[in-house]
């Protein structure tokens, strides 16, 4: 048996460091993997416990922290719904340099071998 999922936004494959913090608490490492204008998955956190409806603060580099509240959680993956939607130009730019097609503030990018 099939179940339609209906999104409300198109989520966009990524991958690319993240650190994952909450309020007063050490940051952790994880791997953001999914993006959408509202929203985003990060993956390989350490396990913890990441209640629903809690705020945690994502921050990428080269980019401005995003703030949102977790949707769903369960072995080290952690599903966010952000505090305010992306523009579209700042997911298109940070889309492009999760998969490594623009750099990231201050990095260079290095081409040949």
């Amino acid at each position: 048996m099939s179940v339609l999922v209906i999104r409300a936004h198109k989520r966009f494959a990524v991958r690319r460091d993240a650190k994952v913090s909450e309020s007063g608490k050490r940051a952790q490492r994880g791997l953001l993997i999914e993006l959408s204008l509202d929203g985003c998955r990060i993956s390989n956190l350490a396990p913890g416990n990441y209640p629903v409806d809690q705020l945690l603060t994502v921050k990428v580099a080269g980019f401005e922290p995003l703030e949102g509240r977790v949707r769903w959680s369960r072995d080290g993956v952690v599903g966010l719904r952000f505090a305010a939607p992306l523009h579209i130009p700042a997911l298109d730019l940070l889309i492009r340099t999760c998969r490594g097609e623009a750099p990231a503030d201050g990095e260079a990018r290095a081409y040949g071998t």
